[in-house]
């Protein structure tokens, strides 16, 4: 997974580096840009290289998160299955609901945090701190909502 993020990474650097090149090449004279088609063509193929890279690198680390939060879920389960409403399934599943990825995935994530605490058999859910998965979860839909924005 560190791999893959780290290749997912290196891409949106290429990415800058295709940017940056097409600005240098722009030169600006009395308010007009000027760029030739050849170099216009060169920085196209550039952005199409990233795009494919950048595709297949999200959607493997896309495939290896879910397999792992499925399993993380599966082994949560196992040591506390009366903190968990819906069946290991759902870890899958919740991804691809239409409107519900933006809340079951967390709801599953917050389980699986509050069974994985030290004092998880004795201690009552709702006292666990749940700040790091807020943390991660807030990240996640605050990039989805920028991607939306964004494009």
């Amino acid at each position: 997974m560190c791999v893959l993020l780290a290749a997912v990474a290196l891409g949106d650097l290429f990415s800058l580096y295709a940017g940056g090149r097409l600005r240098a090449d722009v030169a600006t004279d009395g308010g007009f840009s000027f760029v030739s088609q050849d170099r216009l063509d060169q920085a196209h193929h550039l952005f199409q290289v990233y795009d494919q890279m950048h595709t297949i690198g999200l959607l493997a680390c896309a495939a290896l998160f879910i397999t792992w939060f499925h399993r993380t879920r599966r082994n949560a389960g196992a040591l506390v299955p009366d903190r968990f409403g819906m069946g290991p399934g759902w870890a899958i599943g919740a991804w691809f609901v239409p409107g519900g990825f933006l809340w079951m995935p967390y709801r599953i994530a917050v389980g699986m945090w509050s069974a994985g605490t030290r004092a998880a058999p004795s201690a009552d859910p709702a006292r666990v701190s749940v700040w790091p998965v807020n943390l991660w979860w807030g990240s996640f839909v605050g990039s989805v909502q920028l991607g939306q924005y964004a494009s």
